[in-house]
């Protein structure tokens, strides 16, 4: 398989979207502004391809709510996220350059300065920030071109801000802004960014780090999205999968809790029973997964096995009601692996289930016909060989998460000093 690199960003840059309807759209906005301004200062088709990348995946290193309303005010200064999000993706994303232009896109400009493409990107992050007020777009204009040049040289690139002040005299750019479906238009008008595919296993390691921005938002789950997929990896083995399809589970794995951007942490992290609002909330991340991987036609597989794993062979699960004869092997695989790894993990506010409980657990719901018997009973009858798989898998990425944290921690000292 073979994935339009540009397809695969643009359409996980919606899932950080999710996060709060304040934001929605901010980084194809973004995107927008740094492609004109690219083409104003006349860059290559090569910086414009990386800057487009770049700009919807700038703040990948927001992990919670508030860091990202307090990044959505003009004056703050903000470093801390854009290193976050460069150790995200340092050595793991396929385009090298990316990571150190997310890096420095906070970066104030000065005449040492060789990140010239951050330098644009963040010019365009803070005239998009400025538009978002309840004003019409048109009458806030005069103020947004008089903060931006009472900035010029003490902290935007001078030569970027004067092909802003061209571009804002022009009513269409300022109107482009209100509308994200055109701005989507706009963008994908450029087949060049087309050209840069990746092959299955560069689709892999995104979809782990955006497995990892899910749980990271939430430390109580900051485990379940590696061993949901490598207990459906395992499962899909033992009935016959081939290589590919494999791999292709793994990151289905990796990508079925994609919708979760759009559940706020209060309700992730409760440790009591949800109330009829909050279980509603909660009952729409499969939709928002669902919706996000369907923009990547080549995914179609994928899609149905992240989405559909709380499906019930009954019809009753969400969010689309299907019975047994529609949920392929892949889907019912990758619901038991969800259920198994749910109730048997340790959560801060309660101990997983013993082998024996999980035992009564599962059973049951495969005799009710909630989830496909076959795959249930052959994974009671290797109980503690996945019971064993599962504690090695999360011990692994427990650890690596601490590795990660600490990371993080000298990071934001480094920013705070």
């Amino acid at each position: 398989m073979k994935i339009s690199l540009y397809k695969v960003v643009k359409a996980l840059s919606e899932a950080m979207d999710l996060i709060s309807n304040t934001v929605t759209g901010h980084h194809k906005k973004v995107a927008y502004i740094s492609l004109k301004l690219a083409q104003k200062l006349n860059l290559s088709r090569e910086e414009k391809k990386k800057i487009v990348l770049a700009a919807l995946m700038h703040d990948i290193g927001v992990f919670h709510l508030n860091q990202r309303f307090s990044d959505l005010t003009f004056d703050k200064r903000d470093n801390f996220h854009a290193e976050v999000g460069y150790l995200m993706l340092n050595d793991k994303f396929p385009v090298k350059e990316i990571p150190e232009i997310i890096r420095y896109h906070h970066q104030e400009w000065r005449l040492d300065n060789d990140h010239v493409l951050s330098s644009i990107i963040y010019l365009a992050d803070r005239i998009t920030v400025l538009t978002n007020t309840d004003r019409e777009i048109l009458t806030s204009v005069p103020r947004i071109k008089r903060v931006i040049k009472n900035y010029i040289r003490r902290r935007f690139w001078p030569e970027a801000v004067d092909a802003f002040l061209q571009l804002a005299e022009k009513e269409y750019f300022w109107l482009d802004l209100t509308s994200v479906d055109y701005i989507n238009n706009f963008i994908e008008s450029y087949s060049y960014l087309y050209e840069d595919k990746i092959n299955i296993s560069e689709i892999y390691e995104i979809s782990k780090i955006y497995g990892h921005l899910i749980d990271f938002r939430s430390p109580f789950t900051a485990t379940h999205t590696e061993g949901v997929a490598s207990i459906a990896q395992a499962l899909a083995s033992s009935q016959g999968f081939s290589d590919t399809e494999l791999e292709h589970i793994k990151i289905a794995g990796y990508l079925h809790d994609l919708g979760k951007l759009a559940v706020p942490v209060n309700i992730l992290e409760k440790p009591g029973k949800l109330n009829k609002r909050e279980w509603g909330i909660m009952r729409t991340h499969t939709y928002y997964t669902y919706q996000v991987l369907s923009q990547i036609e080549e995914f179609k597989e994928i899609n149905e096995w992240a989405s559909y794993h709380h499906e019930k062979l009954t019809g009753e699960g969400y969010p689309f009601h299907l019975k047994g004869e529609d949920l392929s092997l892949g889907s019912r695989i990758m619901s038991v692996a969800d259920i198994f790894t749910a109730i048997t993990e340790n959560r801060p506010y309660r101990k997983g289930m013993e082998k024996e409980k999980a035992k009564k657990i599962l059973s049951r719901l495969a005799d009710d016909y909630i989830i496909d018997e076959k795959i249930t009973s052959y994974l009671l009858d290797n109980l503690d060989y996945y019971m064993a798989l599962r504690e090695t898998i999360q011990q692994e990425a427990a650890s690596n998460f601490n590795q990660f944290k600490i990371k993080v921690e000298k990071a934001k000292c480094l920013a705070d000093s």
